[in-house]
């Protein structure tokens, strides 16, 4: 019996070589809008996804074949998966794909913050000649405040070690995970101690607006702010309203509340206004995660889980004979 597999997004083709070579038949069919999927979802046992593909109750009800779910990537919120394992479907994502360009990323925009070398490449392609106004901050000086130590805040804290800074991390679901690199803390440390706090959770009901005005409120110090996980978590109109306090120097925004942003009403198109006015923003499309090394390693690693997972792989032998 041919077991198939629906790829409904554009991924590296190792994801197809590595999946076809374990037995699978793979359906590349990159540009599938969700009505599609639906209609022939019924044919498949395995469904793979990235960003554009809605998995909710309904597609996975019509699913009535489907073994797993993959997101290549790291976040889940567009795939319902309580519902998916309530009816046995194995959900899968590959979270451990981009964590090293993401922290690379983050710790970038931090040293230009701290240098102000965003603001000085504005100024001088003005002619503006401003070196004693932009004198900056060491980072190795600095307490850097870790919200969330998965993936990517562990491999944050791993790189910015070497900087000599103190690093304490929050992470309400993990504990005893403190060593000689970070202090494991809980969120009143950081709202005393931290210079410049990072966010590294999934979107979730309760990571939802998380970050508003009383957040940024609680903390004893003004600080920069760091978001490259997801916008919504952060209430973009307290962010604006809590800069212009002062009580954060500076921010650097690689997610948004809504993307992509020609899809904003008139009121969101206030905030993103705002956004783009302040010189002390840096501002990125989403892209803290893409480089072209994650994309080979977010579907590399997405083919070897779903390969090596004992389940699918025993219900490809006694189906296919071919695992």
């Amino acid at each position: 019996m041919s077991r198939k597999i629906l790829i409904a997004e554009k991924c590296h083709a190792v994801l197809v070589e590595q999946l076809a070579t374990a037995g699978y038949e793979c359906d590349y069919q990159p540009s599938m809008t969700n009505e599609e999927v639906q209609n022939i979802i019924q044919e498949y046992v395995g469904l793979i996804v990235r960003s554009r593909i809605k998995i909710d109750k309904d597609l996975i009800d019509k699913a009535v074949s489907l073994e797993f779910l993959g997101r290549v990537g790291s976040g889940m919120e567009l795939i319902n998966v309580e519902y998916a394992q309530q009816k046995d479907i194995l959900c899968f994502n590959s979270p451990e794909g981009n964590r090293e360009s993401v922290a690379e990323h983050v710790v970038g925009n931090i040293i230009s913050l701290l240098k102000n070398i965003h603001i000085s490449d504005r100024e001088l392609r003005q002619n503006k000649w401003l070196r004693k106004d932009r004198r900056g901050k060491e980072l190795g000086n600095q307490i850097v405040g870790i919200i969330g130590f998965g993936n990517t805040g562990s491999a944050l804290a791993q790189k910015l070690s070497g900087f000599g800074c103190k690093i304490l991390a929050y992470d309400k679901y993990k504990s005893e995970f403190g060593n000689k690199l970070v202090v494991e803390s809980v969120l009143e440390d950081l709202y005393q101690k931290a210079d410049i706090v990072s966010i590294h959770l999934p979107l979730t009901e309760e990571t939802h607006f998380m970050v508003d005005e009383a957040f940024f409120n609680q903390f004893q110090k003004s600080i920069y702010f760091v978001n490259t996980s997801r916008g919504p978590i952060v209430k973009t109109e307290d962010l604006m309203k809590t800069m212009k306090k002062g009580k954060i120097l500076g921010a650097a925004i690689d997610v948004f509340e809504k993307e992509p942003l020609e899809d904003l009403n008139e009121e969101e198109q206030r905030w993103w206004t705002a956004m783009k006015q302040s010189e002390s923003l840096i501002l990125t499309p989403h892209t803290a995660g893409l480089t072209e090394d994650s994309y080979f390693k977010l579907a590399n690693i997405l083919a070897k889980k779903i390969i090596n997972h004992p389940k699918l792989s025993e219900q490809s032998h006694n189906k296919s004979g071919l695992l």
